[in-house]
């Protein structure tokens, strides 16, 4: 994946990696990390051109028996 300065390259060599947008009256985007693995592990920012910035900290362990899905959407309506 990348580092917290890193871009995203959606056509890396290790795939599973793509965003989502949902357009309409307020705009909405989902970044998908299939088979996602600890060095995924970060800060991912969302900047649009036309709103302010969202961030979440994605944390992946190993081991663990329970599966959790968390999510946040990061929504915008134009400035």
């Amino acid at each position: 994946m990348a580092s917290e300065d890193e871009v995203i390259n959606f056509d890396s060599p290790r795939g599973g990696i793509s965003l989502v947008t949902e357009k309409g009256p307020t705009t909405t985007s989902r970044l998908l990390i299939q088979k996602a693995i600890p060095p995924d592990s970060g800060l991912y920012t969302c900047t649009p051109s036309n709103a302010n910035p969202a961030s979440i900290r994605v944390h992946i362990l190993n081991g663990e028996d329970s599966f959790y899905k968390s999510s946040q959407y990061m929504e915008y309506a134009p400035k």
